[in-house]
């Protein structure tokens, strides 16, 4: 009993955690758009058309706009999929709520205008959901209070603040799967089967931000010399990352052909 009450005092925190930096950050300023003007009209394609094109966005599309290419006479955004990717499940919650409830078209009202404020709604989710993973790391080495205090500092003192939260850049996303792997990596020192699921965050790391390799290459060795003597382990570990791979190495050669 005294165990289980701690864990939903645990629980409580992490909760409180995530509700804090989302309410502050979401109701921050924005920064203007530029890199991230694609991510949530991306996203939206692919939840309403089943592609990730960006043609019917064309009428507004400055012809200036750097973050957009044209490949084979259809549109994209010039930025890696993998933020997109993030967005796309609370977009669904985001889109089946105004329509539900607000009777409001979100994809009609993307197509005509810049989804600012959606952009912050899902850049502070997203840091919000890292804090919390910054917190649990942090719980497993420290006591509360300095728990809490290392996961005040990342999420009020650092450019998790100031930038990640402003705008729906790759930063926020990329600090969520590698803390989420990270997490995972320390789990599996009393659950050996986790370091294998590790792979999954981490891979997708990369398809957030190609420089993540270099994290991806640095914990990859930590876990293959780590585990090297738990075989089952290292093998589902390269066949998760291979096929996250895979998918996203064929998904740009079946768009750009290279």
């Amino acid at each position: 009993a005294k165990q289980e009450k701690k864990s939903g005092f645990e629980a409580m925190i992490a909760i409180s955690i995530f509700v804090a930096v989302l309410f502050t950050h979401m109701n921050s300023l924005p920064l203007p758009i530029g890199d991230t003007r694609w991510y949530i009209p991306t996203a939206l394609s692919t939840i309403k058309e089943g592609n990730t094109n960006l043609d019917e966005y064309q009428s507004i599309m400055l012809p200036t706009d750097y973050a957009v290419q044209e490949v084979n006479g259809h549109l994209y955004n010039l930025f890696p999929l993998g933020t997109s990717l993030v967005s796309i499940p609370p977009l669904l919650l985001i889109d089946h709520f105004s329509s539900k409830v607000l009777h409001f078209d979100l994809y009609e009202y993307v197509k005509r205008s810049s989804p600012v404020g959606i952009e912050v709604l899902i850049a502070s989710l997203v840091v919000a959901l890292t804090s919390v993973v910054i917190y649990l790391i942090c719980r497993i080495f420290l006591n509360q209070k300095r728990a809490l205090l290392l996961t005040f500092i990342f999420a009020f003192c650092t450019s998790s603040w100031s930038t990640a939260s402003r705008a729906l850049w790759q930063h926020g996303p990329s600090m969520l799967m590698l803390t989420a792997s990270l997490y995972l990596i320390l789990l599996a020192r009393q659950k050996g089967y986790l370091v294998t699921l590790s792979a999954i965050p981490l891979a997708l790391s990369y398809i957030i931000r190609p420089t993540n390799s270099i994290s991806f290459i640095l914990i990859s060795l930590f876990v293959l010399v780590k585990y090297r003597k738990k075989i089952p382990f290292i093998l589902g570990y390269i066949f998760l990352s291979f096929s996250i791979f895979s998918i996203f190495f064929l998904y740009n050669y079946s768009i750009y052909h290279s």
